[in-house]
């Protein structure tokens, strides 16, 4: 059996320091420092397509790869990056979307794909 890969990603470091439930800190981010008008649909997909095409987990085996995406609460930039993610083809990477949970300090999991 294969090792899968776990890409861990957050989707702006707009807040202050963003950590997996393991400590580690997240360093990749989609949006970077965040987004000058969060109403701008077509600009947050354009950057998260192009951010999705400059992957180079794109080019590793199918189902070998797990893309973990820590989000925020803009949720324009969620819903632009998961219309992206559902438009590129093919999808077999796995998607699973990472929800903090203010009572227990962690993430949640939601699997997407």
């Amino acid at each position: 059996m294969r090792k899968v890969i776990e890409l861990h990603v957050g989707l702006t470091s707009r807040h202050e320091t963003m950590c997996r439930n393991d400590g580690k800190p997240i360093k990749s981010f989609i949006y970077g420092d965040g987004v000058e008008n969060p109403l701008d649909w077509e600009n947050h997909r354009k950057v998260a397509q192009e951010w999705i095409d400059a992957q180079e987990w794109q080019l590793s085996e199918p189902f070998n790869v797990e893309v973990i995406v820590y989000v925020t609460g803009l949720v324009a930039l969620t819903t632009a990056f998961l219309y992206c993610w559902s438009k590129t083809k093919p999808t077999p990477f796995r998607l699973t979307l990472m929800h903090y949970n203010i009572k227990t300090g962690q993430y949640e999991a939601e699997k997407w794909t």
